[in-house]
């Protein structure tokens, strides 16, 4: 890639991966390298400590969400406690003040919701 800044785009993956995908597209479009969870998996070590590394070295976070609570890691976050994956990344980029933007899906716009209240 060429070296635009950077950009984590931040989404849960089961419900928002076509619109992630489509954000990088538009970011890149724009002259930014977009950093995601899909290149993250190719990284090694501790996966919980990798969207980290990506958000320290971007510009900001995109963040796409609904008013849905999905998966949270197996243990406690020392720092932000008992949150999902999703808004660790957040409360990381902002206590790094990092530019966010911060996308909220309409309702109506959504996939249903499973009889649990996630997706």
């Amino acid at each position: 890639m060429f070296g635009g800044p950077r950009i984590f785009l931040s989404t849960v993956s089961s419900e928002f991966g076509f619109m992630r995908k489509a954000i990088a597209k538009l970011s890149t479009q724009f002259g930014y390298q977009p950093a995601n969870q899909e290149i993250l998996e190719t990284e090694s070590g501790k996966l919980e400590n990798v969207p980290y590394r990506k958000i320290n070295n971007c510009e900001g976070l995109i963040q796409l969400v609904r008013d849905a609570y999905v998966s949270e890691p197996p243990t406690l976050d020392e720092e932000f406690g008992g949150v999902s994956y999703t808004q660790q990344e957040f409360l990381y980029a902002q206590k790094k003040k990092k530019k966010i933007w911060l996308l909220v899906a309409h309702p109506a716009r959504l996939p249903a919701k499973s009889s649990t209240g996630r997706t």
